[in-house]
């Protein structure tokens, strides 16, 4: 009798990590697939996809982003967990950089395919399974991860996608870094929040209205820009991305973060950062840089539709062994 409830135990406590995982990423890639059936029926239209992406980029999206770095404080950050996932990501940009120099010729392509192998959708998913995981604490951490993440993530993002269209080497470089509407939000998010900066409800009312635009017209406008039928080689770049996203990174840098002692919430919240899928935000960005949106919203298609499976063994493994 023992042995039975605690087996019921066991099967009860797999069954609620995969419900859990299942209800944090199913919705997301339901409402891609919506687009998708959107526009294949007629009832969206290219205008649609064009004004949406530029309105995600330029307004929603930086709203959202100087919301949440206005509400999590910046000056509280626990270094080692953010040390290793920003060094560690520079180190894959790198790398993917490097070796992709000669296997994708085509610049909008390959800075399509370097940012969906290592831009996580860490605020939108990752929040959501830090909770259900280790609770308060854990949202604690993955806030203060999260400050530093995100600006790190778009300055780099930026950087990689300035090269589809040929010039990262000419005047018009430092301009658009230091024009682009994510990185405009993340300092003055970082400003505000040192400064304890508190806003007038007159304002941060539409700044929220905004920010609840941007992740359900990202997706919409994402799964709508999504071909399946025309490409084979994008959609073999797409999986080759997403198995390094969710997949062989995140291996690595768990195990890594194992070795280096990380246990516990600083666990969670890193083994969340890496196997995320890819950021929705992608999509709008590699949109409006020139770069290839449709390699780009297939990266986050899959990534999003076999993560719940890697996230699940994820939790489970390291669960198993005791290290969360």
């Amino acid at each position: 009798m023992v042995e039975l409830s605690r087996s019921l135990i066991f099967i009860g406590g797999i069954m609620t990590q995969l419900i859990f995982s299942i209800n944090a990423v199913l919705p997301i890639f339901i409402i891609a697939l919506l687009g998708y059936l959107l526009k294949r029926y007629k009832f969206l239209n290219t205008n649609f996809i064009a004004g949406g992406t530029k309105f995600v980029f330029t307004v929603a999206l930086p709203c959202m982003l100087y919301q949440d770095l206005l509400a999590n404080p910046v000056s509280k950050i626990t270094p080692l967990p953010i040390i290793l996932a920003i060094v560690s990501t520079l180190i894959l940009v790198i790398i993917l950089r490097i070796s992709s120099d000669k296997l994708i010729g085509d610049p909008a392509r390959r800075s399509a395919f370097i940012q969906g192998s290592f831009r996580g959708n860490f605020v939108l998913l990752g929040f959501a399974l830090i909770n259900n995981i280790s609770g308060s604490a854990g949202m604690a951490e993955a806030s203060m991860m999260m400050a530093f993440a995100i600006p790190f993530y778009n300055i780099i993002a930026v950087l990689v996608l300035s090269e589809s269209t040929g010039d990262a080497h000419n005047r018009h470089y430092i301009r658009k870094i230091i024009t682009n509407p994510l990185i405009i939000a993340t300092v003055l998010g970082v400003i505000s929040s040192l400064v304890g900066l508190k806003l007038p409800v007159i304002v941060m009312k539409p700044i929220s209205f905004m920010s609840d635009m941007a992740i359900p017209l990202a997706l919409i406008t994402l799964g709508a820009s999504m071909d399946f039928e025309k490409d084979n080689n994008t959609i073999k770049l797409s999986l080759i991305a997403t198995a390094i996203k969710i997949l062989v990174f995140p291996l690595i840098m768990v195990m890594l973060s194992i070795y280096l002692g990380i246990r516990g919430t600083d666990l969670v919240v890193l083994m969340v950062f890496f196997g995320a899928p890819a950021a929705v935000s992608s999509f709008p960005m590699a949109y409006q840089m020139g770069a290839d949106y449709k390699l780009a919203s297939q990266i986050i298609f899959f990534s999003t539709a076999l993560a719940v499976i890697t996230l699940f063994i994820f939790t489970y493994s390291l669960r198993l062994l005791g290290y969360i």
